[in-house]
């Protein structure tokens, strides 16, 4: 598969080569049957998930689909959730609405027959519609790994080894769902595919004519004209008898995109690297160079990419004729593995044992497969264990009568809908939002910087697109605070209305510092997919509110008045935004709440506590006692700090300016409200004693996740699963 192009911050690390241990091999035993369905069993092989399947293509998906229904369902809809929010970020330009349709109807027509009825079975098996087996199958287009090839001089008694790292993002936390298939196809060869529940796909596989397979992504998405990857893999397992035949196959078939394969042959101990596109086919043979593979190495096919290629053809070279089954494994370490490690997989396909070590769970410390123990298997074994027939006739599986008069693929119902123009529309000043009175004199004095605001205005709303469950419109409106900068004084909203009927809940989000709405986009997306209506609202001085010339990070660049002005303006509009919200037709009044994101978290607090009328509020990486966190050594506010040094402002001086945007100073006003926060323990940009202060003066519900603020990201799911619920409307 491709590393996955980014829907938030992901961080890469090169780690220096370190000390490489003996590997750590389990035998996977005992072999345990948890659930049996026609010929098809599901083993707990020493705590891994093998699923054993067998007969015509319908069958053995519905043997999948019986045997994993609890798992195939979560991952399917696990991944349609994030494509969709992948398609909301819109981070890159093939990636949007409907791509995953265009996709499935491009590429769709050039998939086998056999592979439809095998979807369709596990459609009726786990009782998953079966236009959501489609999509979440093509999937793997969408976002585009290591592999190597070892054998004759290289190797030890020159056994032939095929390694394959699948590199791919193990916070979507994909590893939950992992699953080794022994598949016993009707008229095709049988073969092991290493991969995940729901998929009928493979993408690392090996067959029982010793031919092993492994792949990795490139570029070129979009061009999906042919036979999807995994799809064209699962076609060489099936039906390849010789290295050549596997070579022939992909040259024959129409494929899609950029992608590199390394293919072996037990029997002849040969392999070919290939780099492939949709017009041509390049095959790389061992012991040759090549502008993209320099090392030329006999006996050797090695694919990777930059510094990890390099290192993998140190390590063999190191190691170069006595590389055995321990040196084999450790060719997939740190770091010609990558820290997003999904699975690691090594072949000995002459004698059919093979060695496999997934990621484990998010929340286990170093949880990537990289970092995971091998377990060992027996595919000849485990293929003999498949029956001949159903041990209990009551679960012979009927084929649907029609099935093979069915048309292949469905008709995909496309969910990204034309553009349906322009809607005016006017707020009036019946739609009041009166702000509540202060506690103190001190912050009455503080509020008289805020003007309530009562005047009607006009709106402009532009439909962008759509899926099955929201709409997405461009709103824009006026903003009641001034500036000086004509493009900041009108204020742009990105609006996700639910379809479902009726008045519901929304939510105005607000965005981190860099400005690029992605992690916003995913939070409006699973929002709206849950019925509740998503307003992101750009910040002042952002996007089209900026001139073209200035920088996104003007917000805290141009000195600490600037700066003051600008979070003021940003409670302001936060004011009209509910405004504009509560006169929708699709919105409850009473139940308009907020969300900000670490800038965005910082105005989203201030702004809840001087309007004093939010019932829901959620605070992600966010605090208080802005002084503080001005004050940091973290990189983000060093040109502040060198602004504040160089005009002479000294701490308490600050925290004196600072006063009117400080959210502690309302922070009383929000304690009758429902209040989530989200916070890094080891966060060095908002202090974990800042966000404690917010939470005790609000009375918060925290929750702390043990990493720093851009590590934040691999708990993206969780996180957004805990904001989803705070803001449904039985929680209200």
């Amino acid at each position: 598969m491709k590393t996955v192009r980014r829907v938030g911050v992901v961080l890469f690390w090169i780690c220096q080569a370190g000390l490489i241990c003996a590997a750590t091999i389990h035998p996977a035993e005992p072999l345990l049957p948890v659930r049996t369905y026609g010929r098809g069993m599901l083993l707990d092989a020493g705590g891994q998930r093998v699923l054993l399947v067998a007969g015509t293509p319908y069958e053995m998906g519905y043997q999948q689909g019986k045997l994993l229904a609890e798992e195939c369902r979560d991952l399917i809809d696990k991944v349609l959730f994030f494509t969709r929010a992948a398609e909301a970020a819109g981070e890159k330009e093939f990636l949007k609405l409907g791509s995953l349709e265009d996709a499935l109807a491009r590429s769709g027509r050039f998939i086998d027959r056999r592979f439809y009825e095998e979807m369709k079975g596990l459609s009726d098996g786990a009782g998953i519609p079966m236009h959501d087996v489609e999509l979440a199958n093509i999937f793997p287009e969408l976002f585009h790994c290591s592999g190597f090839a070892v054998f004759g001089k290289a190797t030890h008694k020159g056994t032939l080894f095929h390694g394959r790292i699948l590199d791919y993002m193990t916070e979507a936390g994909l590893q939950d769902y992992a699953v080794t298939t022994i598949a016993k196809p009707d008229g095709c060869h049988a073969f092991v595919t290493v991969g995940y529940a729901g998929f009928v796909g493979s993408v690392t596989a090996m067959n029982q004519k010793q031919i092993a397979l492994g792949e990795m992504g490139g570029k070129g998405e979009g061009a999906w004209d042919g036979m999807p990857m995994s799809f064209l893999m699962r076609k060489v397992a099936e039906e390849a008898d010789t290295l050549e035949e596997a070579l022939e196959i992909f040259q024959k078939t129409p494929r899609t995109c950029e992608y590199f394969y390394v293919v072996s042959d037990g029997k002849s101990s040969d392999a070919r690297g290939l780099a492939c596109w949709p017009d041509k086919m390049l095959i790389f043979e061992p012991g040759k160079s090549c502008e993209r593979l320099s090392e030329a190495i006999e006996d050797a096919v090695l694919m990777s990419a930059d510094e990890r290629y390099q290192h993998l053809a140190r390590l063999v070279r190191a190691d170069y004729g006595k590389i055995d089954v321990d040196e084999a494994l450790n060719l997939m370490n740190r770091p010609v593995a990558m820290k997003s490690c999904l699975h690691r997989v090594l072949f000995s396909p002459r004698d059919g044992i093979f060695w496999v070590a997934n990621a484990a769970a998010v929340n286990d410390g170093e949880f990537q497969a990289c970092y995971q123990p091998w377990y060992r298997f027996d595919f000849n074994r485990l293929l003999g264990m498949i029956p001949d027939k159903s041990k209990t006739p009551a679960e012979d599986i009927v084929e649907p009568n029609d099935l093979k008069t069915m048309l292949f693929p469905t008709a995909p119902s496309h969910r990204s809908e034309q553009k349906k123009g322009d809607r005016t529309g006017v707020v009036d000043e019946t739609i009041v939002r009166k702000m509540a009175v202060g506690s103190s004199e001190y912050q009455r004095k503080l509020l008289a910087g805020y003007k309530d605001d009562n005047s009607g205005f006009s709106y402009r709303m532009t439909e962008q697109g759509a899926t099955d469950l929201y709409t997405i419109c461009e709103v824009s409106f006026p903003s009641s605070f001034i500036s000086s900068v004509d493009e900041n004084n009108t204020i742009y909203c990105e609006y996700y209305k639910s379809k479902t009927e009726g008045r519901r809940p929304a939510v105005i989000l607000l965005d981190i510092m860099v400005g690029s709405k992605i992690i916003s986009r995913i939070l409006a997306h699973g929002l709206a997919n849950e019925g509740i209506n998503a307003c992101i609202m750009t910040l002042p001085y952002y996007d089209k509110r900026k001139p073209a010339d200035v920088d996104e990070r003007v917000f805290m660049d141009k000195g600490i008045d600037f700066f003051t002005d600008a979070v003021r303006q940003a409670v302001v509009d936060v004011r009209r935004t509910a405004r504009w919200l509560a006169a929708q037709d699709t919105v409850n009044p009473d139940k308009i709440g907020i969300c900000g994101t670490s800038l965005g978290g910082f105005v989203a607090a201030l702004s809840a506590g001087i309007d004093g009328r939010f019932k829901r509020a959620s605070f992600i990486l966010a605090g208080g006692d802005l002084t503080e966190v001005l004050s940091t050594e973290a990189r983000e506010v060093r040109r502040i700090k060198e602004g504040l040094a160089q005009s002479g402002i000294q701490k308490e001086q600050l925290r004196e300016i600072l006063s009117e945007i400080e959210p502690l100073n309302f922070s009383d006003r929000l304690r009758a409200a429902g209040i989530l926060m989200i916070n890094a323990s080891d966060d060095t940009i908002v202090p974990a004693g800042c966000a404690k202060k917010l939470a005790e003066s609000t009375a918060a519900q925290v929750e702390w996740y043990p990493t720093d603020h851009y590590g934040m990201v691999k708990y993206l799911i969780p996180v957004l699963n805990k904001v989803c619920e705070h803001f449904k409307a039985q929680s209200w």
